[in-house]
């Protein structure tokens, strides 16, 4: 007996050994290229699912129950989540389960493969009978009878299987319907038959084409150049990049489930390639178009956008930072939480697991956590749906949804959303998009201007006149905060106190105005009123002796004055002559009265209008100045000419002169008029 057990130890040990490093060609001695199971075994052998015993594959051996499971959690791609499994307590004799096997049987019982009487009876070195490795299969793939469940199998003796083990029909069904498993040229199942270790791994090779579960050595991309004198292939996979294959010189190679030479492929095959350690391609396959899809890959990660309309392209972040973006297919599974969904149930800021076949995602399992986000608050939406936008640290802007169940506080006080303002600093902890408790950060800053106007609705607010760059100046406006501090010339006031023309220093918090500062801007000027506006804020446009024109508002209790006597504004006329004192823009003190200004213009004559006496000086400061003709009277204009007095037919376009007069607001009245050069 205890040779025996010597014997078996030394066999598991060369069919371990054996599955190592897996090659091309099935390089076994007792199989060669005619074998009905070949092209399979070749196959599973290139994955690294099958092996042999050195030398020996030995086809026709049965296949034990845990040699069977796996090769079966192998094809899953499964095997290298067994590393630290351990046998659950309720497992029966482990011991008896090969060691190096222990760790994947305890991962198939994790993953449901073994379970229930195979629990307390896995007979692990038992040959494995077809019916069980249905069972086995089935369950593999997802597929799980339910008590009681019964199936009406297509197989001759299927009277053999109900008296044996009636539950496993449902199971038998499922892989017949699947196309993995079928009868005998008569029609019969033979479920108590033995299988063999050629049809297992025939069964492995359908079972991988239907579950498609990625493995490292192998991708799947169409022929793009085939160089057989370099024994290397190009190949483009489903991502669009062209990759170089070397093939190894003994790869197995078939197409239309014949042996060829890789010379016999072209441009455009549909290609599955295995690779070996070395990177170089041992077994490749032509698929047919029609069943041909790209690998599948796993992307976990988080979700950063969702673009489209029809076609949906979905960014997704992963935990090493890369950002990739790929397109949603039109079945793609939705699963968000656990529970069935749909693309729209899909949020930036959700955790994804994603299913990708080429660069289309098949399948997306979600999940809505809590998370911290922070940044810039850039807009807030206080509408029928509710939003804030937020900017990070990246320049990414996200937009968030909140309800009347998000905590807001604001400087550490309970706040509202209307409280929050655009340039805000915020912290907030989203699941999915919506927001559920936001911290945010009062910002402050500083304005100085002159005080255009103050408003009173629908909102108190100052219009400033601000210096945006040098020299340039634009009108802006503030809002006063409700309990804003207000000071005029150092003494409290109130907004209604404050008089266009002030000069003010503001301070702001979260753009509002929540100090104010205003100084009193007084001057005295005095000139020609050219204009008089009755309005319900009255004006007087006044001409100074540089005959620069400014508008002055009149304040409604200044003092307006005329040879000592009040007088109204409605008093006040053109060419009136006024001494004014202001503050800012605004008149508080006028005193008018009627005189004439005599003044001076230097200049050349530009026209001469004789038949009504009027001349136009062609020098464009005294124009600007005066913008007025020169009156000439010959009852009352002395005209001068080196030291000769002349008339007023013998000025000439292009004279010199100097004028001296009376300036009204539409004229100047000339009195004297010296040439002190002639035109040439």
């Amino acid at each position: 007996m205890r040779g025996r057990k010597a014997i078996a130890g030394v066999v598991l040990f060369l069919f371990l050994l054996s599955m190592a490093a897996p090659a091309g060609a099935a390089p076994f001695k007792d199989l060669d290229s005619s074998h009905w199971a070949y092209k399979d075994i070749s196959k599973m052998y290139a994955k690294g699912v099958v092996a042999g015993y050195g030398e020996e594959y030995r086809p026709s051996e049965s296949i034990s129950r845990e040699q069977a499971v796996v090769m079966l959690v192998r094809i899953l791609g499964l095997a290298g989540e067994a590393e630290g499994k351990t046998l659950p307590v309720t497992f029966r004799n482990p011991e008896a389960v090969s060691k190096d096997f222990r760790s994947i049987i305890a991962l198939a019982v994790e993953k449901g493969i073994v379970v229930g009487q195979d629990v307390f009876d896995f007979r692990p070195r038992e040959p494995a009978k077809r019916y069980e490795i249905a069972v086995f299969i089935a369950r593999a793939m997802g597929f799980n009878a339910t008590t009681g469940s019964t199936a009406n199998l297509p197989f001759t003796d299927s009277k053999e299987l109900n008296d044996w083990a009636p539950w496993a029909a449902p199971y038998v069904y499922y892989v017949y319907d699947q196309g993995i498993m079928s009868g005998d040229t008569s029609g019969a199942f033979r479920p108590l038959d033995q299988l063999t270790r050629a049809e297992m791994a025939a069964l492995l090779s359908r079972v991988d084409a239907k579950v498609m579960k990625p493995a490292a050595n192998t991708f799947r991309g169409e022929a793009y150049s085939i160089s057989p004198a370099a024994n290397s292939i190009l190949v483009q996979d489903g991502m669009g990049q062209i990759v170089t294959v070397p093939v190894a010189p003994e790869a197995a190679i078939y197409k239309e489930n014949k042996a060829v030479a890789l010379a016999d492929l072209q441009r455009g095959d549909k290609l599955e390639i295995v690779k070996n350690a070395q990177g170089q391609g041992v077994y490749l396959e032509v698929i047919p178009a029609g069943a041909f899809v790209y690998d599948e890959s796993q992307v976990k990660g988080t979700v950063e956008a969702i673009q489209g309309v029809g076609v949906i392209s979905l960014t997704v972040r992963t935990t090493a930072g890369v950002s990739t973006s790929y397109t949603l297919a039109g079945d793609v599974e939705v699963t968000v939480d656990g529970l069935a969904g749909q693309i729209d149930d899909l949020l930036v800021g959700q955790e994804v697991d994603l299913l990708v076949r080429g660069n289309n995602v098949v399948e997306v399992v979600a999940r809505n956590v809590d998370r911290e986000v922070s940044g810039e608050l850039v807009s807030v939406n206080t509408g029928l749906y509710p939003t804030v936008s937020v900017k990070d640290s990246t320049g990414i802007r996200t937009t968030y949804s909140v309800d009347s169940q998000t905590r807001i506080e604001l400087d550490g006080a309970l706040a509202e959303l209307e409280d929050l303002v655009q340039g805000q600093e915020v912290r907030a902890i989203v699941s999915g998009q919506k927001v559920s408790r936001l911290w945010a950060t009062s910002f402050t800053g500083e304005v100085e201007g002159t005080l255009v106007r103050a408003e009173f609705a629908p909102v108190e607010r100052v219009i400033l006149k601000v210096e945006t760059a040098k020299g340039q100046f634009s009108e802006q406006a503030y809002e006063m905060e409700q309990d804003a501090r207000i000071r005029r010339d150092g003494s409290r006031a109130t907004l209604r106190d404050l008089v266009p023309g002030d000069e003010i220093e503001a301070e702001l918090t979260n753009g509002k105005v929540s100090a104010l500062y205003a100084k009193r801007v007084e001057l005295s000027t005095e000139g020609r009123v050219v204009a008089v506006t009755l309005a319900y804020t009255p004006s007087l446009t006044i001409m100074d002796s540089k005959g620069q024109q400014t508008t002055y508002t009149i304040a409604p209790d200044a003092r307006l004055r005329r040879d000592r006597a009040r007088i109204d504004v409605t008093d006040l006329k053109v060419d009136d002559y006024v001494s004014i004192r202001v503050e800012g823009q605004t008149i508080v003190d006028l005193r008018a009265e009627d005189r004439i200004v005599n003044d001076y213009l230097i200049g050349t004559i530009g026209e001469i209008n004789t038949k009504a006496q009027v001349l136009v000086l062609d020098d464009p400061e005294e124009q600007t100045r005066f913008n007025v003709g020169i009156y000439v009277d010959d009852r009352y204009t002395r005209i001068i000419k080196l030291g000769d007095d002349i008339d007023f037919e013998d000025l000439a376009v292009g004279d010199r002169i100097i004028v001296v007069g009376k300036a009204e607001s539409y004229r100047f009245l000339a009195d004297t008029i010296l040439v002190i050069s002639a035109a040439r």
